[in-house]
């Protein structure tokens, strides 16, 4: 079962345990690869959600490419620790995005997560042109994106990132 049956559409679903169950089912579909981009909350959200948690690492099990892009903070390094076991994980400071697509054809974005919490609504789409753009977004920020390894270290022995800006105009 596809997130979506062809032909293209979307579809807006409420409530935390209907997002769950729509996104547990749509797992064991993946046989590519799954890009995720989450907040600060996110990784928590993730392995705490256990029907999500166990569908992720069965993806990893499967030999299916998992990527995800989070903030890692003190706060979340731990849950972070857990995600780095099972996918690829990078950091980008800031990021305030909740999505993710699946082969590359499916695409859900979710309402912004609590810690520990999660959406309640959330927006499942197959609708080529926009599925296409979130993977060009995901594609950009994990480019920009450093290893989970190398923030890790930054946060446990409190060493300041680089920080390089570019100036495009002196004025």
């Amino acid at each position: 079962m596809r997130i979506l049956p062809d032909p293209e559409k979307a579809e807006v679903v409420y409530g935390p345990e209907n997002i769950i169950r729509r996104e547990a089912a749509a797992f064991p579909d993946v046989a590519r690869k799954m890009d995720g981009c989450y907040d600060y909350s996110g990784p928590s959200a993730l392995v705490t959600t256990e029907p999500i948690w166990n569908a992720t690492k069965d993806l990893a099990r499967r030999g299916i490419r998992v990527r995800f892009i989070t903030d890692i903070t003190n706060e979340n390094i731990s849950y972070c620790k857990q995600l780095l076991e099972y996918v690829e994980l990078r950091h980008l400071n800031g990021d305030k995005g909740n999505f993710g697509i699946a082969d590359g054809i499916d695409c859900v974005i979710h309402s912004v997560l609590q810690e520990e919490q999660t959406p309640i609504q959330a927006i499942f789409t197959n609708v080529k042109s926009f599925v296409e753009a979130q993977q060009y977004l995901f594609d950009t920020l994990w480019s920009r994106a450093i290893p989970a390894e190398q923030r890790f270290r930054e946060i446990e022995e409190g060493i300041k990132p680089d920080f390089i800006e570019t100036i495009r105009d002196p004025r």
